[in-house]
């Protein structure tokens, strides 16, 4: 982590982003006390791309708790 006072930062600012691409957290301090954390911008995540991971890891096993699976088993009273 690297600490930046304001003043510099604002003429440093390029090169600070450039750093945080890359990985390394950048903090901007005003008067001696943290006010940014400048950090690079991380992809969200879209449920395809969680299920994609857990699919490659081998999946999931899930059980039906026996309520759930006895309310499956039932008639359908609606047809």
């Amino acid at each position: 982590m690297q600490t930046v006072p304001l003043a510099k930062a604002k003429a440093e600012l390029s090169h600070l982003i450039d750093l945080a691409c890359q990985g390394e957290e950048v903090v901007i301090t005003r008067r001696g006390q943290a006010v940014v954390r400048l950090v690079a911008e991380q992809p969200a995540k879209t449920a395809a791309d969680v299920f994609s991971t857990v699919w490659a890891l081998g999946g999931l096993e899930i059980e039906v708790p026996a309520e759930v699976a006895v309310a499956l088993d039932a008639p359908d009273l609606d047809a």
